[in-house]
């Protein structure tokens, strides 16, 4: 692995070695080429001709240092490396959007939690109240029970002092 690292370097600062001498040539070459194109008035077959030279020269610029083949394999894995950057890419966006899904659908459980908490304990007070007036209601019909008096009354007096919880109706 240590070899194949090494030797990918190598080659890597043979190809920069490379592109830098290529990088002068251009920019040299650029001049030279407009000087030659306006001297020579735009003869469009001039230009091919020095295009096509300067493909060849890259050409065996590459042959010369030895890279003519590997920079194919080197060309062909950083297209691979590049759609796979771009389908990792796609993916994080996908993994992103869910998640965003995710993070709605539990703010908005939560909230339907809290809201059924809220009704849950809502019903519980409201029962305990009304255990409370019942219980209250029953130990009065004890207290004051006559059989001379209707537990109607009884119960009327105890409404009227103490009002039934909301909701409940008689």
């Amino acid at each position: 692995m240590d070899d194949r690292l090494g030797e990918l370097n190598h080659k890597l600062d043979q190809v920069t070695n490379l592109l830098i001498k290529a990088s002068f040539d251009t920019s040299l070459n650029a001049f030279i080429l407009e000087d030659l194109f306006v001297t020579s008035k735009g003869n469009k077959e001039r230009m091919e001709q020095y295009h096509t030279l300067a493909a060849q020269y890259l050409q065996s610029r590459l042959v010369k240092e030895g890279l003519d083949s590997q920079i194919a394999a080197i060309v062909e894995e950083n297209e691979q490396l590049k759609r796979k950057v771009m389908e990792d890419n796609e993916e994080i966006q996908k993994l992103k959007s869910q998640i965003q899904q995710l993070y709605v659908r539990d703010q908005e459980s939560g909230n339907k939690i809290r809201e059924y908490q809220e009704k849950m304990k809502a019903m519980e007070q409201k029962e305990e109240d009304m255990t409370k007036w019942t219980n209250g209601l029953v130990h009065e019909l004890k207290i004051r029970y006559s059989r001379l008096k209707s537990n109607e009354t009884i119960i009327q007096d105890y409404i009227q002092q103490n009002p039934a919880p909301k909701g409940t109706h008689f």
